[in-house]
């Protein structure tokens, strides 16, 4: 027959260790600084615009609700398709890399066949103009 004393006992000793080792873990990730922001994958939006829409700074420590509303923050801008914010422990803290992909933008729009009706009557037509972030979806309208 089982011994439920001795499985007790061995079951709250386990809970125990757990709990002091996650506490010591979420601990030690509270205590994270963040010593350098790098950003990377942009050509056209500066850096300093992309960490200027970030709440986190350099040589505060990490908050992850702040860090998930920067990343929010970053996307609502529109000018990516794509955004990462990595971790990388270093020696006195925590590097974050943002690492961006910019959406193309619109160099030139042409318009090609209009026989009927004038360029210039299409152009007030469209809402994308020269200099914009390209979306497919807005050029499939």
């Amino acid at each position: 027959m089982f011994n439920f004393r001795a499985i007790a006992i061995v079951v709250i000793s386990f809970i125990s260790v757990f709990a002091f080792y996650t506490d010591r873990v979420f601990s030690a990730e509270k205590n994270l600084t963040v010593k350098e922001i790098l950003v990377v994958g942009n050509k056209y939006v500066k850096s300093s615009d992309i960490k200027y829409h970030m709440r986190t700074r350099i040589n505060t420590p990490l908050d992850r609700k702040v860090l998930d509303e920067d990343f929010k923050r970053l996307w609502k801008m529109g000018n990516f398709s794509d955004v990462q914010i990595l971790e990388e422990k270093v020696d006195n803290g925590l590097r974050l890399r943002v690492v961006v992909k910019e959406k193309s933008l619109i160099r030139r729009v042409a318009f090609r066949g209009n026989r009927q009706v004038l360029t210039k009557n299409i152009k007030k037509l469209i809402s994308s103009d020269i200099g914009q972030n390209y979306d497919p979806g807005v050029a499939n309208r």
